[in-house]
This record gives structure tokens, C-alpha cells and sequence, in this order.
């Protein structure tokens, strides 16, 4: 009889660690489930659950903030503390809370070691960010902005924009050029943002040339957009300019049309070649006897085939241009315009293509002035036409160029 009671014994204490172990299991799977999106309920499982325990003080936070709910939300995160040292959400409330009832040099404290532990709470970074600005710390608030923007997953999307917002602030804006000077990762995002969003006043162009990388074809895109930008604002010379850096050509040895002997595949525009091909126009760029040429046919009397803007300072100019019917039995008709961008009506010069030999050659040459206000970019277009709805056989222009005359 003992020996069938030790048995019974046996196996019922089996079956009770049995049945522990896995509540535990259960309660430390439900706990994992539950704990960051109900910590509440996570707890009545798992009652010791830091994670939970730091989430739930959290929570408290985020409603009131009287002092029972403070008091409450510290007890639960030194608890959590308690069981998890390296818990960083229950630092971060133990250092809001102490920022929230006035005690800074403490909270700072807390906070800076919680940013060291971890550099993904984004909650702590703020924090530290506020703290730095409210010391008129800027340049300590840049560097917290990059390690929130390099770590923090969801930072970009919430803290680019303020930095972009600050751009024409002076107080930020010449801390903030020199450090995207240093290239960090997130400075693509960050221009791409000020492109699209940046203050009008904004100095976008220093910025740009400040970070540099404007240079590196992976960033290219980006550069296309903030030159759009600037070319939107009509701060026609500063997106020029940040064109002719990109592309590796000092201002100085510009010419005045950009690839006017069509040697490379236009990409940036508006000073590259803008290439219209709609039901009316074809324009390409290829190769012709060895050299780079402009082609176009025309499906109608008249269209433009190509654009591009210039840069002209006010003064006397010469346009000259070369092409060649791609039939040499009939003729190519076609003219280089050129007119004022800031008043797209305001014609400047009619160069038209003129025969210049028995075997089909062309050119086209002319003078005009740009005149000293209300012309601070100008479009030059090749147009193309038909004699009474004939069929086009096409033209191929060599090469533009623009030079200025006298002084």
C-alpha cells in the first residue's frame, strides 16, 4: 500500500510541475504577445514582466499627467528597472518624468545613459534634442539629430522636416551647412525634402554646395530636384550655377550653350537639350560622320524639336548653327528662337537655316541684344517647319553655339 501511495505521489508531483511548467510557457508567450500593445493584460499573466511593466508606465504617461500618475508611472518603471537594468523605455520615463517636475540635471543624466545603452528610442533622442536647442546648444543638437536620423528608424520622416523648416533660420542654418558638409548618410533625404518642401528664403544653393555629393551620380536625382526648385523660383543664376557644378565645368569656362555640339546624352534639364517627341515631333541625339548631331522630322507644318535654357548676361550676342537636310535632293526648313524665360513671348532673334552649298549643308546665323531687366534666362529652341504640308525629310544640326560681342 505505501509503495502504491509513493507512486500516486509521484506522478501527481509530476503532473503539477508538468502543468506549472506550462502555464509558465503560456504566461511568458502570452506576455511576449501582449506586452507592447497591452500591458495591462500582459501583466496579469506574467506579473513580473519588465518590458510590460516599462509599456504600462508608458501608457500612464501618455494620459494624465498629475502627480498620482507620475508617481505611479515611476513606481512602474522602477520596478521594470528592478528586474531589467538595461530596460530603455523605463529610463526614458524615469527621465521624462523627472524633466516634466523640473528636475533637468537629472533627467539629463538618466537620458544620456539611456542614449548610450541604446540608440533607437527615438522618445529619448528628442528629448535630448529639446534639451540641447533649449541651451542654445546647436551644434550638440545637430549631432543628436544625426544619431537619431542614422539609428531611429522612424526619425527621418519626423525630424527632416523640422530641419528643412530651419533652413532660413539664421541661428541654425550655418550650423546646419557645415555639418551636411561632413556628407551624413541621410543628407540625400534630407535635400530631396528641401527641394520639395524648403522655406522660399531658404539658402538651397550653399547648402548644396556645401554637402558636395551633389557630384556622385547616385545623387543625381536629387540634384535634378533642386535645381527644379530653384528654377521654379526663377533663381535662374543659382541653378545654373549648382547645373555647371554638377557637371564638372567651371562658370568661367562655360560655354554659352551647354553640349551645342551634341557630344553627350542630355540628362539634366533644363540647360541640357530638352528632346520633344509627341505625335507631331521626333528629336534625337546620335551620331552622324563621327560627331554628335541634333536629329528631327516633323509630322506637320510646324513644331519645336528642342530646347534648352541659357544664362545670358545683358549684353550683344552672336548665334551661329550648321546642319544638313537628311535628303540631300530637298531642302530641311528650320530656325533657331530664342526668347526671355521671365516673359516666354518676348522674342530676342530669328535665326533661320539657309542654304549654304550644293550638298545640302546648311546654317543659320544671327545678332541680338539681351536687354538689361526682364531677361534673366533665356530658351532656345529649334524650330521646325514644312513648305504647305509637304513631308519633311528631316534635319540634322552639327552644332549651336552663342558668343558674346565686344565688351
Amino acid at each position: 500500500m505505501r509503495k502504491d501511495s509513493g507512486a500516486v505521489a509521484r506522478v501527481v508531483g509530476a503532473s503539477l510541475f508538468l502543468v506549472l511548467g506550462l502555464w509558465l510557457v503560456l504566461a511568458v508567450g502570452v506576455a511576449g504577445v501582449l506586452r507592447d500593445v497591452q500591458p495591462r493584460l500582459a501583466l496579469t499573466w506574467a506579473p513580473w514582466d519588465a518590458r510590460a511593466k516599462a509599456k504600462m508606465a508608458e501608457g500612464v504617461m501618455a494620459g494624465k499627467r498629475d502627480g498620482a500618475s507620475l508617481t505611479r508611472a515611476r513606481s512602474l518603471s522602477e520596478s521594470a528597472l528592478a528586474r531589467d537594468p538595461m530596460s530603455i523605455v523605463a529610463l526614458r520615463n524615469i527621465g521624462l518624468i523627472d524633466g516634466l517636475t523640473g528636475h533637468i540635471a537629472e533627467a539629463r543624466r538618466t537620458l544620456t545613459l539611456a542614449n548610450k545603452l541604446s540608440k533607437r528610442d527615438l522618445g529619448v533622442h528628442l528629448w535630448l534634442i529639446e534639451d540641447a536647442v533649449s541651451r542654445n546648444n546647436i551644434d550638440q543638437a545637430l549631432l543628436q539629430y544625426d544619431e537619431a536620423l542614422r539609428t531611429s528608424s522612424s526619425a527621418r520622416d519626423l525630424l527632416i522636416p523640422i530641419l528643412v523648416k530651419a533652413t532660413d533660420d539664421p541661428a541654425i542654418s550655418e550650423p546646419l551647412r557645415r555639418f551636411v558638409a561632413r556628407r551624413p548618410s541621410w543628407a540625400p533625404d534630407f535635400f530631396s525634402r528641401l527641394a520639395d518642401n524648403g522655406p522660399s528664403s531658404a539658402p538651397i544653393s550653399a547648402f548644396a554646395q556645401s554637402w558636395g555629393a551633389y557630384r556622385e551620380r547616385d545623387n543625381w536625382g536629387v540634384v535634378q530636384k533642386l535645381i527644379n526648385r530653384l528654377y521654379r523660383d526663377r533663381r535662374f543664376g543659382e541653378a545654373h550655377g549648382l547645373f555647371l557644378a554638377t557637371v564638372g565645368i567651371p562658370p568661367a569656362r562655360a560655354p554659352l550653350v551647354y553640349n551645342g555640339d551634341f557630344e553627350t546624352t542630355p540628362y539634366f534639364s533644363p540647360f541640357d537639350w530638352q528632346l520633344i517627341n509627341d505625335e507631331v515631333s521626333n528629336a534625337s541625339i546620335d551620331r552622324m560622320e563621327g560627331h554628335g548631331a541634333l536629329f528631327s522630322t516633323i509630322q506637320g507644318s510646324r513644331a519645336n524639336a528642342a530646347t534648352i535654357t541659357l544664362v545670358l548676361s545683358p549684353g550683344s550676342y552672336a548665334i551661329t548653327s550648321t546642319a544638313r537636310s537628311l535628303d540631300s535632293s530637298q531642302g530641311a526648313n528650320g530656325r533657331w528662337l530664342i526668347r526671355c524665360e521671365d516673359a516666354v513671348r518676348d522674342e530676342l532673334v530669328s535665326a533661320p537655316f539657309e542654304s549654304s552649298n550644293l550638298s545640302g549643308d546648311l546654317g543659320a546665323s544671327a545678332r541680338f541684344k539681351v536687354p538689361p531687366q526682364g531677361c534673366r534666362a533665356q530658351t532656345l529652341v529649334l524650330e521646325r517647319s514644312t513648305a504647305n504640308g509637304s513631308e519633311d525629310p528631316g534635319l540634322a544640326v552639327k552644332a549651336v553655339s552663342i558668343r558674346r560681342l565686344g565688351s
